[in-house]
């Protein structure tokens, strides 16, 4: 139901019907007015759907989503090259979803607000894909508002992964937490079981590809992954980040540290 720019009227209860709708791609439809139509209200009907993909025509996203994320609601991808705002509401509903897959791609926010990582906190299984964005840096305090959160929670908080892949960020001191943040994501995911090496590999590559521009050297892009505190930032921010795990780290290095961390 996309690219229907035609379209001036969105009854409220038409998909209410489809008891065995699973899947739904639908956008926001500017041009009705806003009176006769609520993309939410539409969605509140559909209880059945486990996957949402939705093009924002506005360059806002506020109220658009209101009472249409429903608890059974597994994956939520957001796209739309027209938007460049998430105010902190827009997706209200989602800290009642236990396994949740969140994707915002291909848009041109540049800025994630903190209230997206909070309602998050109650999935007992949360994946966050913000690729090919225009965001430039991501602050830690977006997911741990202070130290012991981060000792006490690890990357827990997003099981399924963090994807920064394709956006615009530069490489400074306020990144290298990112760095750590993937490496200890990958380690965990291994203490935990819940991925065989071969899939490590394919994880670590993966990650390896979300880097940043390093202005000092003609844009030189290096994998966050990679990013240290002495790579990037000045002598008086070292003592305030810490790598987690050896410099230089390659995936063979990797597996070897986790190998002996499982087996002691």
């Amino acid at each position: 139901m996309l690219d229907l720019d035609f379209v001036d009227r969105f009854d409220s209860d038409v998909l209410s019907n489809l008891l065995n709708l699973r899947k739904l791609s639908v956008e926001t439809y500017p041009n009705i007015e806003k009176y006769r139509f609520r993309l939410g209200a539409v969605l509140s009907g559909i209880e059945s759907l486990d996957e949402l993909n939705v093009q924002i025509k506005e360059s806002t996203l506020s109220d658009q989503l209101f009472g249409g994320i429903l608890p059974g609601l597994r994956k939520l991808t957001v796209t739309g090259t027209n938007l460049r705002r998430i105010e902190e509401q827009a997706f209200e509903g989602l800290q009642n979803c236990l396994h949740t897959e969140l994707t915002i791609t291909r848009t041109s926010v540049e800025e994630i607000p903190a209230r997206i990582f909070e309602l998050l906190l109650n999935a007992e299984w949360a994946k966050l894909d913000l690729s090919f964005n225009k965001i430039s840096t991501l602050n830690s305090a977006s997911l741990y508002p202070n130290s012991s959160f981060w000792f006490s929670k690890g990357t827990k908080l997003l099981q399924g992964g963090l994807i920064l892949t394709g956006n615009d960020m530069q490489c400074d001191c306020n990144l290298v937490w990112l760095g750590d943040w993937l490496r200890r994501w990958l380690r965990e995911s291994y203490e935990s079981h819940s991925v065989l090496i071969p899939e490590a590999h394919a994880m670590y590559d993966f990650i390896s590809e979300t880097t940043c521009l390093d202005s000092r050297s003609a844009d030189t892009k290096i994998s966050l992954v990679q990013l240290y505190p002495d790579h990037i930032c000045h002598a008086s921010a070292l003592s305030s980040a810490n790598s987690s795990l050896p410099k230089h780290l390659n995936f063979n290095t990797f597996v070897i540290i986790v190998l002996v961390l499982l087996l002691s």
